[in-house]
């Protein structure tokens, strides 16, 4: 069976293509030539949606799946994106993606460029792990920074107006990071005993927690803690928590006069000189340098 390909032209769709003479303009700007849009568009329930692309696009494509289902190829990948799912496709990637049959998902999409979008991709899609699921209350946020971003771009196509639509783009692609993918997996319970963790180790700032008391309050072995809790933060739940310490630290170093001793005893520390060391192994200044230099 032949399969009807068709690139765009769907009902109710939004389409915006920022013509290129206005593009070459406006990325020269210092503030938009980092990170900026292309394309950007919406196609609801995109039946025949087909696109191949054999010398890959030269810029980054980001696929929003919103409703139904897709498939996308490229190199040694195959696989199915689905309702809650997004992905981001990497610029000079030789690729096919289409609408299933059935089931003919709906995408939000963007097609980006400049010198920092290696950098998002990298940090945010994995070779091995093509596809990032969205909860369903990230999703609507997500909707709604896009469609911020697009009815923008329907204002025109001034410099203030562009700067404001892409630093939005590092927005919307940092909420990914943090918010969506966040290296908690797509587990929600995880997110939620990270969140609690967190909660815990601030509110007992001024004591000294336990790997062991940290797990008996959330109930959970201590090793599937650490790895929950570094899979999502890059730290340890101790050595984060001292991270935590060290931050109030700064905080208080900054905005009080309090004495290296009375610091100290806040955050938990009997001994000054212990949290003088640890302070300088996490901030790579003494706390009187630290003192002296934000004053300066």
């Amino acid at each position: 069976m032949n399969r009807i390909k068709i690139e765009q032209g769907f009902k109710s769709e939004k389409l915006i293509v920022i013509p290129k003479p206005i593009l070459e303009k406006v990325t020269i700007h210092p503030l938009i030539k980092p990170l900026f849009i292309t394309d950007i568009g919406y196609f609801p329930e995109a039946r025949h949606h087909y696109r191949e692309r054999k010398e890959g696009s030269n810029q980054y494509i980001l696929l929003f799946c919103v409703y139904g289902k897709g498939k996308i190829v490229y190199d040694t990948m195959d696989f199915t994106l689905e309702k809650n799912q997004l992905t981001i496709i990497k610029a000079n990637r030789n690729h096919v993606y289409y609408a299933d049959e059935c089931d003919p998902w709906s995408i939000y999409w963007i097609h980006f460029n400049g010198n920092l979008s290696i950098e998002y991709y990298n940090y945010i899609m994995k070779e091995n792990e093509p596809v990032i699921t969205v909860s369903p209350l990230k999703h609507s946020n997500l909707v709604k920074q896009f469609e911020q971003i697009y009815h923008l771009h329907e204002k025109g196509y001034s410099i203030n107006n562009m700067i404001y639509i892409n630093k939005l783009l590092g927005v919307f692609l940092t909420s990914i990071i943090h918010d969506v993918k966040n290296n908690y997996g797509n587990n929600c319970d995880d997110c939620g005993f990270i969140n609690q963790c967190i909660e815990y180790m601030n509110k007992n700032i001024d004591k000294k927690i336990t790997l062991e008391g940290l797990s008996n309050h959330l109930f959970l072995s201590k090793n599937y803690l650490i790895h929950v809790f570094k899979e999502s933060t890059g730290y340890s739940p101790i050595d984060y928590f001292i991270h935590l310490k060290m931050q109030k630290a700064c905080q208080l170093l900054d905005t009080t006069n309090k004495s290296i001793k009375e610091i100290s005893k806040i955050l938990g520390y009997k001994d000054p000189y212990y949290f003088s060391r640890v302070f300088k192994n996490n901030i790579s200044l003494s706390p009187n340098n630290y003192r002296n230099i934000k004053k300066g």
